[in-house]
């Protein structure tokens, strides 16, 4: 897995991620869309893993997940990781 140093551009399928969880995964763009950036990337790839296998339950999601790789989830995990996520001013 590249760690989020390793990681300069966003894997191909961010686009799909970015219609629900935004631009680099910071905005929220639905309601029930989590936000992304700066999650540990080990959460990210079971989160995705588990909705793939049905054991999170989510219609949208669900249906991302199947179509993603051990690979895809691997590389989006640490791309989202890498972002910067919610920090205290």
């Amino acid at each position: 897995m590249p760690t989020p140093s390793e990681e300069t551009s966003a894997p191909l399928l961010s686009a799909r991620c970015a219609v629900c969880h935004g631009t680099d995964g910071w905005g929220v763009v639905t309601p029930d869309a989590a936000r992304l950036a700066g999650q540990k990337a080990l959460y990210l790839e079971q989160v995705l893993r588990d909705y793939r296998t049905g054991t999170r339950k989510h219609p949208v999601m669900q249906e991302q997940a199947a179509a993603l790789s051990d690979q895809d989830i691997s590389e989006l995990a640490a791309y989202y990781a890498s972002r910067n996520g919610l920090f205290v001013k």
